[in-house]
Parts: C-alpha cells; sequence; structure tokens
C-alpha cells in the first residue's frame, strides 16, 4: 500500500476505511462492493477508487464494526496485522476496544492454524 496510510473511521453503525487494491481500481471497487452488500444487515456500501476508501453503513444491532473490518480481511482488502491499521479516530470508545479485541482474535486463530498447519488440531481449530 505504498503512499497509502490506512486508516479507521468508525461512528455507530458507519464505517470509512482504507482498503487495499481499490485505488485508481474500478473494478477492486464494483467486486468490494458486491461483496459486502452480500454481507447481512449491511446497508449501504460506496468504494471510492479515487481516494481509495470504502463507506460502509451497517445495521449495528445485525452487525458491529469489527464484523465488516473481519469481512474485509477475509476478503483481502485491509491487512491482518492491527499495526498496519495506523490512525482510529473513533468518538465510541467501547466500538474501538471491541474492533481491536476482533482484529487481535483473528490474528491469534490465523497464527495458531499456522502453528499446526497439517495437523488434526490445526483442522479443528479451523472449524471454531
Amino acid at each position: 500500500m505504498l503512499g497509502l496510510k490506512p486508516y479507521l473511521h468508525a461512528t455507530p453503525g458507519r464505517l470509512r476505511v482504507k482498503v487495499r487494491n481499490l485505488k485508481n481500481n474500478e473494478e477492486a471497487a464494483r467486486s468490494l462492493e458486491v461483496l459486502l452488500r452480500s454481507q447481512p444487515g449491511i446497508h449501504h456500501v460506496r468504494p471510492n477508487p479515487v481516494t481509495g476508501n470504502v463507506l460502509v453503513v451497517f445495521d449495528q444491532d445485525a452487525m458491529s464494526h469489527s464484523d465488516v473490518i473481519e469481512a474485509l480481511v477475509d476478503l483481502g482488502h485491509l491487512p491482518a496485522s492491527p499495526a498496519d491499521l495506523i490512525c482510529f479516530s473513533q468518538s465510541d470508545s467501547e466500538s474501538l476496544r471491541r474492533i481491536g479485541f476482533s482484529v487481535g482474535t483473528r490474528l491469534a486463530k490465523v497464527a495458531i492454524s499456522q502453528l499446526f498447519a497439517g495437523h488434526p488440531v490445526g483442522l479443528i481449530l479451523n472449524l471454531l
């Protein structure tokens, strides 16, 4: 993500984040929009290939900021490392705590899966 400083801005039911491979890429923007809209609870997705940002408006009773972030990580549009998400701007510290917990949990699962890759324990962990 050369030249792009990753950031995330979250308010209740709304998330704006700079994503990988979106800047100057109309095809990636359309693909991301379709994939995110298929997620239950997401009302609106507006990717911007000019800025490299995506705005996601969602039903906060059906999902959380961390659910949206996890979807973006799973789709390969966000780094798996929370250290790569440099600038958080959040008025709701509880939401930010939940996001950090979700990203940390995901990283732990990935690390443990890598550790036990090819082992029966790894298969069980992937099912969790």
